[in-house]
C-alpha cells in the first residue's frame, strides 16, 4: 500500500552538509519520494508543544534542548510501505544497541546518544499525525490524497508557488508566477544548489513573499552562505534587484542582457565567458546552446529560445528556462496552442526566430543536444514554462529532440532558400536596453 510518512533530520545531521547529503541519497536509493520538503529552526516553545507526550520522561528537557539548538530538515515521504521502509532505514531509537545489533542502519552509523540520534520516524500514517505537526512545519500542507497522486515517480510535481521545494540531495527549486495579459500562468522559477563548500548557489531569481525569504533565510543563514546569484536567462530580469536588495552581499553573475539592463546590481561576470561557467565545477556545470544568439537575442518581443542549462551531477537535476517547455496540466487557453497533458515542447520560437537563420543552425543546434543527453544523465528537469518533472526527465528530452527531426529538416530548408549565403545579421545595438518584454 501507498503510504506517507514525516521524516526529520535532526541538527546533527542538517549541521553536516556531506552526512545531509548522504542520507537524501540513501532515502532516494530506497526509491522514496520526497512529497514536501521544509528547512527550519524549531524555538524551544515549538519544541515543546511537539514532544508533549514525553513531558513527564526523564529526557524531555535535554530532547528539547536538542532540537531547539540549531536547523532542522522536515520531510514528507512517499513510497509503498513508508512508515515500515523508513523505520527500517532508522534503525532502533536505543543507538547504544543499534550500533551492535542494527550497525548499516543510519543509526547504528551516525547515531551518538538516544537523543542525538539522527532522525525521527512517525509510527502512524500522516493523515493520523496530529494538526500541530501541520501548523508547526507543514502549514501549507493541503489536500493529501490529490498531492500524494501527482507525485508518483515519473510524474510531474504540481509545486505551490513560493515555496522551497527538495528536488534532489542538495537542489530546490521554487515555482514563482508570470501572467501573460494577466490571465495565464505560465510560470517561473528559482533553483538553489548547495555546493560541496557548504554555500549556495542561486539560479535565477522569483518575487519573492515574506514566507519564501523566511525560509531562504533558514537555508542560508540569513543569505551569508549564498556564494552567487546566477541569471541564465536574457528575459528573465523582473525580479533581480529585489532580490539583490535582499541580499546585496552575494557576487551577481548574468546574461550580457542582465548585464546591460541591470545597472544598478555590480555584476561580477558575464555567463559569456566560458570561465564563468566552469567557475563551478564539477559541483555544478552550464553550457550555452549552440546555433542561436546569446548575446543580443533580436527580436526581443519574441526571441526568448536561449538560455544557459545548468546541470546538477549530485541531483542528476537539470535547470532550463524557456528553451524546453514543460506543460504538466495545460489550462483550457494554452490547450488551445497545442499544449497537450504532460507535454514536453520546445520554446515556440523555435519555429521563427530562435535559431540563427542558416541552413546549418538547426542541424547545430541538434547536434549540441544530443551532446549534452550524452553527457548530463539527468532524471529530474526544472523548467521556467511551466512545470518540474522528476524521474524520466531524460529520457521525455531524448523523445523530444529525436521527434523534432522533420522541424529542423524543414527549417534548415527553408533558411538555405530565404538566406542562400547563410548570413548571420549583424548585432542592433541600437536595440540592445529595449525594456517590456520581459518572462520572468
Amino acid at each position: 500500500m501507498f503510504q506517507v510518512t514525516l521524516c526529520i533530520l535532526k541538527p546533527d545531521i542538517v549541521r553536516s552538509p556531506h552526512l545531509f547529503n548522504e542520507i537524501i541519497k540513501l532515502i532516494l536509493q530506497r526509491q522514496f519520494i520526497f512529497i514536501k520538503s521544509k528547512h527550519l529552526q524549531l524555538n524551544r516553545q515549538r519544541a515543546e508543544e511537539f514532544y508533549r507526550e514525553h513531558q513527564e520522561k526523564f529526557f524531555y528537557s535535554r530532547l528539547v534542548h536538542y532540537m531547539s539548538c540549531g536547523p532542522i530538515s522536515c520531510h514528507i515521504l512517499g513510497r509503498e510501505n513508508a512508515i515500515q521502509e523508513w523505520r527500517s532505514m532508522l534503525g532502533p531509537t536505543k543507538v547504544y544497541k543499534t550500533i551492535f545489533e542494527a550497525a548499516n542502519t543510519i543509526r547504528g552509523q551516525h547515531g551518538i546518544t538516544d537523543t542525538r540520534n539522527c532522525a525521527h520516524g512517525s509510527d502512524i500514517m500522516i493523515y493520523g499525525l496530529s494538526s500541530l505537526l501541520f501548523r508547526s512545519f507543514f502549514s501549507s500542507f493541503r489536500n493529501m490524497s490529490s498531492t500524494v497522486a501527482v507525485q508518483t515517480p515519473n510524474a510531474a510535481h504540481n509545486l505551490d508557488k513560493n515555496e522551497l521545494y527538495l528536488i534532489g540531495p542538495n537542489f530546490w527549486n521554487v515555482r514563482g508566477r508570470f501572467k501573460i495579459l494577466k490571465l495565464v500562468d505560465i510560470e517561473t522559477q528559482m533553483s538553489i544548489i548547495q555546493l560541496r563548500n557548504g554555500k549556495f548557489l542561486v539560479i535565477d531569481t522569483v518575487e519573492m513573499s515574506d514566507r519564501l525569504r523566511q525560509e531562504i533565510n533558514q537555508l542560508t543563514n540569513n543569505g551569508e552562505n549564498i556564494e552567487a546569484v546566477i541569471g541564465t536567462h536574457p528575459f528573465h530580469t523582473l525580479s533581480f534587484p529585489a532580490f539583490y536588495q535582499a541580499y546585496p552581499k552575494a557576487a551577481y553573475y548574468g546574461t550580457p542582457r542582465h548585464l546591460r539592463r541591470l545597472t544598478e546590481i555590480p555584476w561580477k561576470g558575464d555567463l559569456n565567458d566560458c570561465n564563468i561557467r566552469q567557475k563551478w565545477e564539477p559541483d555544478v556545470e552550464m553550457r550555452i546552446p549552440a546555433g542561436a544568439e546569446f548575446i543580443n537575442p533580436q527580436p526581443e518581443s519574441s526571441n526568448h529560445f536561449i538560455c544557459v542549462f545548468v546541470y546538477h551531477p549530485t541531483s542528476r537535476t537539470l535547470h532550463v528556462d524557456d528553451t524546453i517547455m514543460y506543460a504538466e496540466k495545460p489550462g483550457f487557453l494554452l490547450k488551445l496552442f497545442g499544449y497537450k497533458h504532460g507535454a514536453m515542447a520546445f520554446h515556440p520560437s523555435i519555429k521563427s526566430s530562435g535559431l540563427y537563420p542558416t541552413s546549418d543552425a538547426p542541424h547545430i543546434f541538434r547536434d549540441w543536444m544530443r551532446n549534452m543527453l550524452r553527457d548530463w544523465p539527468f532524471e529530474n528537469i526544472c523548467c521556467a514554462h511551466m512545470g518540474v518533472k522528476i524521474g524520466g526527465a531524460h529520457a521525455d528530452v531524448t523523445t523530444l529532440l529525436n521527434s523534432a527531426e522533420p522541424l529542423f529538416a524543414k527549417l534548415s530548408e527553408k533558411n538555405r532558400k530565404k538566406n542562400p549565403g547563410d548570413e548571420i545579421p549583424p548585432d542592433n545595438h541600437s536595440h540592445m536596453n529595449v525594456s517590456g518584454h520581459e518572462c520572468g
